[in-house]
This record gives structure tokens, C-alpha cells and sequence, in this order.
């Protein structure tokens, strides 16, 4: 026994004899004052001590001095030092096989050094102590510092979410839930809100636990939600976190879905027959979809009539999705010489020009009387794309609205009007019964617009003769692949995985179908760029791109993402992720502030358990402060210091720092300056890390 120890214990023993009788204890209570541990290192090799060699073991290693220590092996890589001087009254106690007891007065401690019975004192004290593995050595040197207090970490702290309005909700993300500090974090709860005027409910957040470590999922459900942006925070809570709360802002894209339109190749029909002869030919008009997604639920109205006669028409329509047709067939029977009108309206579900109307005219002449030529249709309206095929044909059938027989037929030269020729071309059969007239247009080198013709029908010996077809040419911009942005940048610290970014894929010209979507990676590294399923395989549709590059060495890594569709070409993102060193990444183009030398960022994010502000400068140069007020804690704001002097004000006692972080001499509240944090930063770069 160290002879110091040994003579305290024989003075406060014989103390101890004379007041046993009036105290009944043998021994004089308090708290024994422990000296400071020696400030030389005391350094030893792992090896020289067997009991360490498993996790729980302990060990007295000070070779027996007046300072006496213990080293616990707590985990695999972990160890702990403690000071073996009973708080008491200094005596050294024992190393037991589960903790520590003092043989004096049988004060008992756990293997942390916390006293669990026998005379009441306090806990042992715990020691400063660093591990070389290279070595194999501990050196344990003065008394530990106190735990830090239980820290809130969140990552990452912004969620994007993109889907199609009435199409499937976009999939869950999760938010890792963790503590940065000491002790435990517990009591966590979550609070959302919704940006005002906005609609709420849309989004659940859910723990997986009330202490951390835990995750975090946010489900939105997008089914009942109009298109448009929508945004909502999640304030994660905890009473015993020093920097709780700590928001997650959400965000969410609900993309519209174009209506689609009926497009009718023709809104009106003629057809002719002679009072007691045979019925006209059918008559056929194509439905086309004038616009984008998918024209169904085609359906015929309730036909109206004119003109003296009802019931003789009958529409029929070839299929119930575009592209289709409706097939006219007329019936003369006992209709009265003249004309007579039916009205037929074409509707399909969820078009926005739902119904259409289509006039059908029905003459009926005399037996007696001379010859007419008509057509049963003046006006036809031709579609193609731009550099695409020809349009689908368009049959014209010409007719004798009088009595006896037509004079042989002709056609006349085509009439163009503004903009373009030789798109057009017609054909007559005029052998035909009754005979027709096709007409067909193709695109060719014409630009997107819309181009008209006329061409006129001849029979010789009739007194109305020409008659002419006037034909619209609508030429549509090509199908295109369009995206909202084609690079994406991500930036994390090294450890760490950065939020997720939204790409929306509509298209030019036409509705695109078939999307799928390939990543390509570039150099050695792959699989760190996850991608959400599409949320639609035609446009519009969104997609989610999310960086994980928890398991990357610090580094800059690019990857390209193909977006495809049936028919059209390719659409490329270029995704680049760059990995920096451990600490908080800023991403200088979400700051627009740090775009100028002098500007600030306040609560760019949380290090160390605290809100961050970074200032840039120079042109290759930034520092960073923590935002909390070394006076007592409060929150300091940003103020506009090139007018003031003052750049950082804490609204609680109004103490005042420039943008170097000091305090201003004329601060009404005197106090240290800011806490400087270390930035990492190289020229050039899209991101700095703040530790």
C-alpha cells in the first residue's frame, strides 16, 4: 500500500475508534477531495495486461503508485479509464471481477464507476484517455471530460416527392434519426405542418422509435391533391436534444395530366339520293386524339333531326378507343324530296371538348330531275408530324344530287394557299360506283403549322359543275422527350448521403409512350445512384434521383441517366455526386447569397449540435460560425453588416458580432465571440463542408 494511503487510513481509523460510540459508524463521512491526476502521461501496452484481452475485463495499471488506475476493455475497440481513489475518503479500492469496492468502509461501484451501494459517496472519477492501435497502446492522462449532452442529428433534412395527378402516390423516403451528442436521446416525437393556404393531410411522418437511433418515414399521398407544388416541415422534437427541434422541409410536385381532345377528320357529311332509288353509300369520318393521353369511352349520342324527316340515320362506331371511326349509313325510304339534317354528337370520357358535333345533310331528289353534282364532303381535315408519315387517306365520295346521269368526271389543278405546295395528293376513281375522290397529304419537309388546299371536281355537261373540296393540313412538332433539368448535382460529406432531386419528363409534339430509364456509370464506382420507378410509362412523368453514397471515399463521381420512349430519341441526365470530407456539405448555388464576396447563409445546417452560419470571404474563401450565442445559448440572426457593422445580433440581450464572428466593441451585451467552425473547401468546387 502507497504510504500516503496507508497513513490515512490508520489516522482516520483511530479517529474513527473514538467517535464509533457516538455516531455509530466507524468512520468520519464526506467526500474525500481527490487530487488531480498527475499530468504526465502515463502510457501502457495492451498486451502486459491479460484481463483486457476480453470485453469486460479490468485492470489495475499504475504499478501500484499514489494514484491508482483501472482500465474496463467496454467494447471491441473501446476502453475506459477510472481513477481508483475512493471518493470517500482517498483510500484505493479493489478491483473486483464485476466492478469496484472500496476495502475501508465497503463502498461499492459499478464497472463505469458508479457507486451502487455500500457507504454512500460519489461515483468514481472517470479518466482522459486516447488509444494508438498502431502500438497497441493506451495513454491515460488527466480527467475526462464531461459527456457532451444528447444531440439531435437528422439526415438528410429536405425530401423531394414528385407524381401525376390521379396516378399512384410517389414510394416512402426515410430520414435517419440519430444522436451527435452524449448520454441518450429519447422523447422523440414529430410535428408537421403545411405551408399556408396549401392543402393539408397530404403527408404522414411516422418514427420507428422514441429514442435514437430511429428512422424517420414521410408517406405523401397524392390522390386526392390538384396539380401543382406543395410543401409541408416536419419539426423532429426531442426534450432532452440541446438543438432540438430540427426541421425536414418537404416538397411535392403533382405534375397535370393533359386532357385529351376528340379530333373529327371532317364536323360535316352530305350525302344524295334520288327519291325511289338505291340508298347512298355509308359514309366514314375518322376520330382521332387531338391532344394528349389516351381518348376512350367513345360513345354516339342521341341523334338529332331536321328538315322535315327523322329516324334515318344510323352511326356506328368502329371501336370505343382512339383512333376509331364512325360509320354513317343513311336510309331514304319515304323522306319528301329536299334536305334534310341529322346531328350527331361524338363523346369520349374525360375529353375537354366532349361532345362533338357531326352534321350529316341528307338530299333526296326527284327521279325527274337533271343531273347535280355534290360531294359528300366539302371540307376535310388531314394531321401528320413533322418528318413522319403521310396522313391517313381521306375518301371524298362524289355524287348526283338531281335526276339521270353525271357527264364524265375530272379533277383540276390543285389551288395551294400560304406557306407550302406538293403536299397534296388526289386521286379519282371515277370508274367506281359511286365514284371517289381519295385525297392524301404528306408532311415531308414542311415545318409545324397548318397549310390549305382546294381542288375541284368537274362534270362535263352538268350546270354546277366544279364543285370543291377544300382540305386543311395540320402538321404537329415531332414527338420529343422533354425534361424538366438534364444535370443534377449532389454534394455529402464523407459517411453521408445527400436528399433526393425530382426530374418531371413531359414531351414536345405528341404524347411519348414506352418511358424507361438506364444508368451509366463513369469510372470504377457503381450502384450509388438510386432512381425511383417512373411514375408513369407515358408522359407526363416524374422521377426521383437520390445520391447514396454512404459507402464512398471522398471524391467526385459522375453517372448518367437515359431516359427512353418508344419511337423518339433519348433524353440524357448528367448526375454528378461529390463526396467531401466528414462535416456538414453546403451546396454554394442553394445559397444565393454566398454567390457574392461578404455574403451570408444562416442555418445553412447543425454541426456539433448547433445552427450554422457560413460568410464567403473571398473568391475562394469561406468561414463558418455557430449560431449560438456564447452569452447564454439564444440563437443569434443575421443582420445587414455592410450598413451596421453588425453582422450576427442575438435578439435576447443584444449582443452584436461582425462578420469575422467577434464581438463589437459597442455590443450592449459583453461576451466572447462566435465559435468558429472548421470549412473545407477547394477552388472550384460546388460544395463546402463544415465540421
Amino acid at each position: 500500500m502507497p504510504r500516503r494511503a496507508f497513513l490515512q487510513r490508520g489516522a482516520l481509523g483511530a479517529i474513527g475508534a473514538l467517535v464509533a460510540s457516538a455516531c455509530g459508524d466507524r468512520d468520519i463521512g464526506g467526500t474525500y477531495p481527490t487530487d488531480p491526476f498527475p499530468t504526465t502521461p502515463l502510457t501502457i501496452r495492451i498486451a502486459d495486461f491479460p484481463a483486457l484481452a476480453t470485453v469486460g475485463g479490468s485492470a489495475r495499471v499504475d504499478g501500484d503508485t499514489a494514484k491508482p488506475v483501472a482500465v474496463v476493455r467496454t467494447g471491441a475497440d473501446t476502453y475506459t479509464a477510472i481513477s481508483l481513489v475512493c471518493p470517500h475518503q482517498g483510500a484505493t479500492v479493489d478491483v473486483m471481477s464485476s466492478g469496484f469496492k472500496c476495502p475501508s468502509h465497503l463502498a461499492e461501484f459499478a464497472a463505469d464507476g458508479t457507486w451502487i451501494g455500500g457507504k454512500q459517496t460519489g461515483d468514481l472519477t472517470l479518466l482522459g484517455l486516447t488509444r494508438d492501435v498502431a502500438k497497441g497502446t493506451l495513454t491515460i492522462n488527466g480527467v475526462a471530460a464531461a459527456a457532451p449532452p444528447p444531440g439531435l442529428g437528422v439526415a438528410p433534412t429536405s425530401e423531394v416527392f414528385s407524381a401525376v395527378q390521379g396516378q399512384a402516390s410517389p414510394a416512402s423516403q426515410v430520414v435517419a434519426i440519430t444522436n451527435v451528442g452524449g448520454g441518450s436521446l429519447t422523447g422523440l416525437t414529430t410535428q408537421v405542418a403545411y405551408a399556408a393556404g396549401q392543402a393539408t393531410g397530404w403527408l404522414t411522418a411516422k418514427l420507428s422509435a422514441t429514442t435514437a437511433p430511429a428512422s424517420l418515414t414521410l408517406t405523401p399521398s397524392t390522390t386526392a391533391l390538384a396539380a401543382g407544388a406543395y410543401s409541408a416541415t416536419v419539426q423532429v422534437l426531442s426534450p432532452t436534444a440541446t438543438n432540438a427541434p430540427i426541421a425536414v422541409n418537404v416538397s411535392l410536385l403533382v405534375s397535370p395530366v393533359a386532357a385529351p381532345a376528340i379530333g373529327l377528320a371532317t364536323k360535316s357529311v352530305a350525302m344524295t339520293a334520288a327519291q325511289g332509288a338505291a340508298d347512298p353509300a355509308p359514309q366514314t369520318v375518322a376520330i382521332t386524339n387531338a391532344a394528349s393521353g389516351t381518348l376512350a369511352g367513345l360513345a354516339v349520342g342521341t341523334i338529332a333531326y331536321t328538315g322535315g324527316g327523322s329516324g334515318w340515320l344510323v352511326a356506328a362506331l368502329g371501336a370505343t378507343t382512339a383512333p376509331a371511326s364512325v360509320t354513317l349509313t343513311a336510309t331514304v325510304g319515304s323522306l319528301a324530296v329536299g334536305s334534310h339534317t341529322a346531328t350527331v354528337p361524338i363523346t369520349a370520357t374525360g375529353a375537354s371538348n366532349s361532345p362533338q358535333q357531326l352534321s350529316v345533310t341528307l338530299t333526296v331528289t326527284s327521279a325527274t330531275a337533271v343531273p347535280t353534282l355534290a360531294l359528300s364532303i366539302t371540307s376535310v381535315a388531314l394531321a401528320a408530324v413533322q418528318g413522319g408519315a403521310s396522313a391517313p387517306s381521306q375518301v371524298v365520295t362524289i355524287l348526283n344530287a338531281g335526276g339521270g346521269a353525271l357527264g364524265a368526271l375530272a379533277l383540276g389543278g390543285i389551288a395551294y394557299g400560304a406557306g407550302g405546295t406538293g403536299w397534296l395528293a388526289a386521286t379519282l376513281a371515277a370508274g367506281a360506283s359511286p365514284p371517289t375522290l381519295t385525297l392524301a397529304a404528306a408532311p415531308g419537309s414542311l415545318a409545324p403549322g397548318i397549310y390549305t388546299a382546294s381542288i375541284p371536281v368537274t362534270s362535263a355537261g352538268v350546270a354546277n359543275s366544279p364543285q370543291s373540296v377544300t382540305v386543311i393540313f395540320t402538321v404537329t412538332a415531332a414527338a420529343s422527350i422533354t425534361l424538366s433539368a438534364s444535370s443534377a448535382s449532389f454534394a455529402a460529406a464523407l459517411g453521408a448521403s445527400p436528399g433526393g432531386q425530382a426530374v418531371n419528363i413531359t414531351s414536345a409534339g405528341a404524347e411519348v409512350s414506352g418511358l424507361a430509364i438506364a444508368v451509366r456509370y463513369a469510372g470504377t464506382a457503381s450502384g450509388w445512384l438510386s432512381t425511383s420507378t417512373l411514375s408513369a410509362t407515358t408522359t407526363p412523368s416524374a422521377l426521383t434521383l437520390r445520391a447514396v453514397s454512404t459507402t464512398l471515399a471522398t471524391g467526385t463521381y459522375t453517372a448518367t441517366v437515359q431516359v427512353t420512349g418508344t419511337g423518339v430519341a433519348a433524353k440524357s441526365i448528367a448526375v454528378t455526386l461529390t463526396v467531401g470530407p466528414a462535416g456538414l456539405p453546403v451546396i454554394i448555388a442553394n445559397w444565393p447569397t454566398l454567390a457574392n464576396v461578404g455574403g451570408i447563409a444562416g442555418s445553412v445546417g447543425t454541426v456539433q449540435g448547433t445552427p450554422t452560419a457560413v460568410v464567403r470571404t473571398g473568391a475562394n474563401s469561406f468561414v463558418a460560425y455557430s449560431m449560438r450565442c456564447p452569452h447564454q445559448g439564444t440563437t443569434i440572426r443575421i443582420e445587414n453588416w455592410q450598413s451596421t457593422g453588425s453582422a450576427f445580433h442575438c435578439p435576447n440581450h443584444d449582443a452584436l458580432f461582425d462578420a469575422n464572428g467577434a464581438l463589437l466593441p459597442a455590443s450592449p451585451q459583453r461576451t466572447t465571440g462566435l465559435v468558429v467552425r472548421k470549412v473545407a473547401y477547394t477552388a472550384g468546387d460546388t460544395a463546402l463542408y463544415v465540421s
